[in-house]
């Protein structure tokens, strides 16, 4: 378990200020004639005009709309995260925690994720902080092991994602459960060439989950699985018989 401060949330929204000024002067004829005065409007015109300016704002602003919703993950991203993070490499605030088969410690300036040979995978959450729509980024070293990643939106009725990525750069996104019933595998594929140091992210909002590493976005799906929940991180062993020992730092959080 770790401890997170919170601190206050930077909200990015796309804006546009559009401003249509539009002057229509009324035509005033005035015929005398035959002891009287006769005034004539072009009120038709003028009602033309007003319709043609309304239909102009409504075709600009849902362009502004359209561009605003189909704004690529990786536009998205990269504004949100030129700004400042609600939470900041806060690990020397992490909690730490043992037992017999895994440990959850801060060393050496990152946490660790050390597990026994016996053991494949393991993960080690902040059980007092919820989370619902964010950027979640850290960077991730596999020191001993196959790959590692982080868990989000943990909810009380023990769904979660995890989202890992191997040393060969092989990454996975599945929708879990802790009873470790129902296992739904949303997204695979490889990312870069293989390294042990990476930088992990996710974008949660709302269904949509994109993924990048070394903030270069790599896929998305669509999946309700779980909407709210805790982060954390995890060490896996894939193959062989090694223990795993994965660090991590850098850690950010965006909300969104």
């Amino acid at each position: 378990m770790f401890q997170i401060a919170e601190k206050r949330s930077t909200r990015i929204f796309p804006t546009a200020k559009l401003l249509v000024f539009i002057l229509i002067g009324l035509s005033l004829l005035v015929l005398v004639g035959g002891g009287g005065l006769l005034l004539y409007t072009k009120t038709a015109h003028t009602v033309a005009l007003q319709a043609q300016a309304t239909q102009t704002v409504q075709t600009v602003l849902t362009a502004q709309v359209k561009a605003t919703v189909t704004a690529s993950p990786q536009y998205i991203f990269d504004h949100v995260t030129a700004t400042t993070p609600a939470i900041n490499n806060v690990s020397n605030e992490w909690n730490t925690g043992s037992r017999p088969d895994v440990d959850c410690i801060f060393t050496g300036g990152a946490y660790h994720i050390r597990v026994a040979p016996e053991k494949n995978w393991m993960f080690c959450m902040d059980a007092q902080n919820n989370y619902t729509d964010f950027i979640f980024q850290v960077q991730m070293s596999v020191i001993h092991g196959n790959g590692g990643g982080i868990i989000f939106r943990d909810d009380t009725a023990g769904n979660f994602y995890s989202f890992t990525l191997t040393n060969s750069s092989q990454y996975s996104l599945f929708a879990l459960n802790e009873s470790g019933k129902g296992a739904k595998p949303l997204a695979f594929g490889r990312a870069s060439a293989g390294k042990t140091t990476s930088m992990l992210a996710v974008m949660a909002q709302g269904s949509k989950i994109a993924m990048f590493v070394d903030k270069h976005y790599i896929g998305s799906v669509d999946d309700t699985h779980s909407s709210t929940g805790t982060i954390g991180f995890t060490g896996n062993r894939f193959y062989g018989e090694d223990s795993i020992d994965v660090a991590f730092s850098n850690f950010q959080i965006w909300k969104l």
